[in-house]
């Protein structure tokens, strides 16, 4: 008999956890909306993340994307070459998006994000994966889109 009371506590707590990230569900919905709506496929951006690993994962970094693809990356410092795989999660916009649905979908303890007003791309996002870890965070910072005309969308 006393199951009961606790398999409710359970799922009312299942309920209240999956319902805490709403918002952010439907936030970061609508500004991938608004990106894909922006129909920008070849741009540069500014990256920076902040979190507790290997400093060359931590410098700001520029990224070029042409015709959707993922073409250079260099450290915005200095101008050389970063290593890709370093930044494999961010290397396009549609990249960052696709991170932080499955961010959202594991259940981070904590999910804070603010996205472009017109192009809907996120600006800024920090997470907190686990309230118990202390260096598990993890801050986002995409400090601009230049779109660049490519050949290609210069005749269009």
């Amino acid at each position: 008999m006393n199951r009961i009371p606790a398999l409710f506590a359970c799922l009312l707590a299942a309920a209240c956890s999956i319902s805490a990230f709403e918002g952010s569900q439907n936030s970061l919905a609508e500004a991938n909306t608004r990106w894909k709506a922006a129909a920008l496929t070849s741009y540069d951006f500014d990256f920076q993340r902040t979190c507790f690993c290997a400093g060359s994962m931590t410098r700001p970094v520029t990224i070029s994307v042409r015709s959707d693809t993922f073409t250079a990356i260099v450290y915005s410092d200095s101008g050389t070459a970063a290593d890709s795989a370093q930044f494999r999660d961010f290397l396009t916009v549609d990249r960052l998006f696709d991170f932080l649905h499955r961010t959202l979908n594991a259940g981070p303890a904590g999910f804070t994000t603010a996205y472009n007003d017109l192009r809907g791309y996120p600006a800024l996002v920090v997470i907190d994966f686990d309230s118990d870890v202390a260096d598990d965070g993890l801050t986002l910072r995409i400090n601009g889109v230049r779109p660049v005309s490519t050949p290609a969308t210069a005749r269009n």
